[in-house]
């Protein structure tokens, strides 16, 4: 997996060059993770879509988020909205929101565990994984939340684990955010600190940018309770049969 040296957009990574169980390498410049492109630049919109020929953007933002901070598409460009989390929970994962009311942020174990298992967003996940199925034929698709975080990151781990690579290896690839993200992470841990005067409030902020380990074990601890098997949460909530999985695994791996 390597970077994608924007100036306007952080956290964004071409999934090429990851290895599975089976030593296959999946391809590059097919499919990207990203944090939001409300910012980007003509510049690095030449490298996403030029460059990188993405021709599918999958935006899991809420409505609020993308009406407040609109992502900076080409025309031509699909672009998909599939918001993984309801406006109701937005609060836990809407960076402004966190900061301005600190008491909105749970443990993020939780929301991990609640996008494993709720019904809305077990729905979304099935229509993000039918486009990502559907449109990659058409070029690379690049799915971003806000961070490119926590939604982003269930997205993403969950993809990996449909290639069958190893937990151990999706888990470092999911916490490859904090490289960038642990610098603001501890900024606003300080500035809390001293504006609260509460360890408290401080470590509920730092957990809103920093990619925690138990986080993402606790996604794959709620399917495997709810579903036995990732196997069969793919097949029995996302509708992703044996076959689907084989073909893209023949597509996209080499």
């Amino acid at each position: 997996m390597s970077d994608i040296k924007l100036k306007s957009v952080k956290n964004i990574r071409d999934f090429g060059g990851i290895v599975n169980k089976e030593g296959k390498r999946l391809k590059d410049g097919m499919f990207i993770r990203s944090g939001s492109l409300s910012s980007l630049s003509d510049a690095d919109a030449e490298v996403v879509f030029d460059q990188y020929h993405v021709k599918t953007v999958i935006d899991l933002r809420t409505q609020g988020e993308t009406s407040e901070k609109p992502d900076r598409i080409r025309d031509g460009i699909r672009y998909l909205r599939i918001p993984i989390i309801n406006e109701a929970m937005a609060g836990i994962s809407h960076e402004q929101e966190a900061k301005e009311n600190m008491d909105l942020i749970p443990d993020l174990a939780d929301l991990y565990r609640m996008v494993c298992s709720s019904d809305f967003a077990i729905e979304a996940m099935k229509k993000v994984f039918d486009s990502i199925l559907r449109y990659s034929s058409d070029g690379a698709v690049l799915w971003h939340c806000t961070e490119g975080k926590d939604r982003c990151g269930v997205i993403s781990a969950l993809f990996l684990s449909l290639l069958d690579v190893d937990r151990e290896a999706v888990i470092e690839n999911y916490l490859l955010t904090n490289r960038l993200n642990r610098r603001k992470a501890r900024k606003y841990y300080a500035l809390v600190l001293v504006v609260k005067r509460s360890k408290y409030y401080a470590k509920k902020i730092h957990s809103v940018f920093i990619a925690d380990r138990r986080y993402i074990e606790a996604a794959f601890d709620e399917i495997e309770q709810k579903f036995g098997t990732l196997d069969r949460f793919f097949r029995d909530a996302l509708g992703i049969t044996d076959e689907m999985k084989a073909a893209l695994k023949a597509n996209y791996l080499e």
